[in-house]
């Protein structure tokens, strides 16, 4: 292979990979946007009955009304988790049913949040070092093993991202 076809296929490969990466963190993006709006769904019907019925007297109660109107799930399911609620909750059968599904559910959430995250971290760290690349052609076009190198490096990360991003799916697909 030639210099100038060593900085063709260099130029390509990493501008394919950080357009393919653009593309993907929207896809998932969407995705994730969709199952996080399905989890608050979900949680509202246990954390308004828990909120209504078991919550704490006094100012505990307006706290977990406050919390209840700010969707702030992870709070009261908090409150909950540390028995901040009244003493026949803990054996009705019904209360205990919705603060597991809501303990349930906010772990969901905050796993998704968490792949989210570190999926966007690789993402742009990736395109970064893509743009990096295109811009470093030049100095490296025309040495074969350097080339190489920096090829291997880019497609290892492409696979990198593509297999966060397929948890993150699974995670979405969840129950």
């Amino acid at each position: 292979m030639t210099a100038p076809q060593m900085e063709t296929a260099l130029y390509y490969g990493f501008s394919t990979i950080a357009q393919t990466l653009a593309a993907a963190i929207a896809l998932l993006g969407a995705l994730v946007l969709f199952r996080l709006q399905a989890l608050a769904s979900a949680m509202k019907e246990p954390a308004t009955l828990l909120t209504g019925e078991f919550h704490v007297d006094g100012e505990g109660a307006a706290e977990l009304r406050r919390l209840l109107v700010a969707e702030n799930y992870s709070a009261i399911e908090a409150h909950f988790r540390c028995g901040r609620y009244k003493a026949q909750a803990e054996v009705n059968v019904a209360a205990r049913n919705a603060s597991d599904t809501l303990t349930r559910l906010v772990g969901l959430r905050t796993d998704l949040l968490v792949a989210l995250r570190r999926a966007l971290w690789w993402t742009a760290s990736v395109i970064a070092g893509s743009v990096i690349v295109i811009f470093a052609v030049p100095a490296f076009g025309t040495s074969g093993p350097v080339v190489i190198v920096v090829m291997l490096a880019g497609a290892v990360a492409l696979l990198v991202c593509l297999g966060i991003y397929a948890t993150i799916v699974k995670r979405v697909a969840q129950v």
